[in-house]
Order: C-alpha cells, then structure tokens, then sequence
C-alpha cells in the first residue's frame, strides 16, 4: 500500500503493469479494510490498467466506484476514458456533454472533447472547441501549442502563429517555442518585416541552445538569411517610392551575410553520418549570403 501511495504522491505511471499487480493484490488481500484509501487505489489501478489495455480491469475498478460515488464528476471522467478505449466515441462524447452541462468550465471534459474531435479527423470542430477552451484558460500553454498544430494541419498559418506566440508567452525559455515561431514567420513569408523577424526567434532558439546541438534552428536560419537577401536584390533596382521603406541598408545587408556565414560554418562543422557531409556542403554552397 505504501509503494502506490509514493506512486501517487509523485504521480508516477512509468511501470503501469506493476500498478496493477500491486493493486488488484491489494485490493484482494484487504479490500473494505483499506477504508477511504481503497477507493484512491481503485482509481490508480483503473488508470494502469486503461494504460495496459486491461479494459476487463478497468470496468471491474469503475463498477465499484460508480456505486460509491454515482455522482462524481471524477467517476465520469473515467467513465468516458474507458468508452473511448472501447471505441464507442459518441457515448463517451455524450459523458463529456453532461459533464459540461453540469460544470461548464470542466477543463478535463473540454480536454476530452478536443481529443475525441481530433482522434476522429473533425479538425474545424476540434479547433473551435479549442478556441472555447483558449477563451476561458488563456494560460494554458500545451492548449496554444496543440492549437496550433491544428491550424498547421488546416493549412492557416496565420493563427498557427498567433498561437506560437502565445506558448512564447506561456514558457519564454524554451528554445523549441522560439523555434516553431521563428518557422512559422518564415513560412507565412511575403514581407521582409517577417523574414527579419523570423531571423531574430531563429537567433534566440540559438541563444538559448546554442550550435550544432539545435542544428534544425541553424539550417532555418540559413534559410532565413537567405530569403531575406533574395528579398532585397529583388528591392534594389526599384525606382518606385511605396518600395523605399521595405528597402535594406548596406549595413543590414552586411548583418544578413554574417549571421549567414556563422550559421554555414557551425553547419558545415557539425558532425554527420556517412555520406551526408557533401549533402550539406552542397546544400550550404547553394544557400549561403555570402
């Protein structure tokens, strides 16, 4: 008892199996006798054995909690959890609905939803659940990121942004969210505002883990550089005076070429698996500003 008593103080689940053992031995051995405590061992066996596809398990551990707590909010939640691995989605969907009904701000029924719409290929739906959701818990930075990737997926790169920004926002020191945004700027392209702005989260994803150890953040980098220096060859010969703000310096263009250089050279000095150092020197040769 003690053992998942620490497994559930640290919300461990890493040896689901073991869970079971230990608890449906438990459970056997003394059952009533653990008084209150058997019931939060119920719920930790039930979620191992929901891990473990031991869906007979599963229903065993949630007969007994629904007849002591046919109420529960926490009871539906795994109510719905087990429909859905027995793939009856619109059931557990409509746990989820009355679990909403009853507390409109459920964040683990809103959570669910979102799952089941995206599970099932409802994508617009799923990100109009979201974007509900967003409404209410506007901190939530695993809701913006997962967001986000829906919009990628529907091909709106402008949102997919907006929320990358956001996860900025939610964890400012992690290199991959600089990362994702400094990619979606590229991608959304189109004025050299964003192509310089996409440089700059490239330059502080690098800031934040530096060199060949964040070699994705340098490859866009490279790729940055370069789209911004095709940009302002294709702004020099124009005479027209509504091009004159979009035109770059001669020292910007010179801060292009070496933020360009640096990114070849810790590219072309990384290390790479037979065969790909050509690869990338072709690659290198054929991208750089310089």
């Amino acid at each position: 008892m003690d053992t998942l008593a620490e497994m559930r103080k640290d919300n461990v689940r890493g040896n689901p199996g073991e869970i079971v053992r230990l608890g449906v031995q438990l459970l056997q051995q003394r059952g009533a006798r653990l008084g209150s405590e058997q019931w939060n061992v119920r719920e930790q066996v039930f979620l191992a054995a929901l891990d473990t596809s031991q869906l007979g398990v599963c229903q065993s551990m949630l007969d007994e909690l629904t007849l002591m707590f046919p109420s529960s909010q926490r009871v539906a939640r795994l109510r719905g959890l087990l429909l859905e691995a027995q793939g009856l989605n619109k059931d557990a969907a409509a746990v989820y609905d009355k679990m909403l009904a009853e507390n409109a701000n459920n964040t683990v029924a809103m959570k669910r939803k979102v799952c089941l719409l995206m599970s099932t290929g409802h994508l617009e739906s799923a990100i109009t659940q979201l974007v509900k959701y967003l409404d209410v818990f506007q901190a939530d930075g695993e809701a913006w990121k997962v967001l986000a990737q829906l919009y990628i997926e529907a091909g709106n790169w402008k949102n997919a942004s907006f929320c990358l920004a956001e996860v900025i926002l939610s964890n400012p020191h992690s290199y991959l969210g600089h990362l994702a945004y400094a990619e979606s700027l590229y991608t959304l392209g189109g004025s050299p505002h964003k192509l310089l702005e996409s440089r700059k989260y490239y330059c502080q994803s690098l800031t934040m883990k530096e060199g060949s150890s964040n070699l994705r953040a340098l490859f866009g980098l490279v790729v940055a550089t370069k789209a911004v220096s095709v940009f302002a060859s294709s702004q020099s010969g124009s005479t027209k005076k509504k091009n004159d703000n979009n035109k770059m310096t001669d020292d910007e263009m010179r801060v292009n070429r070496d933020i360009s250089s640096k990114a070849v050279q810790l590219i072309e000095g990384a290390s790479y698996e037979k065969g790909m150092d050509e690869l990338v020197q072709a690659a290198m040769k054929r991208l750089s500003c310089t």
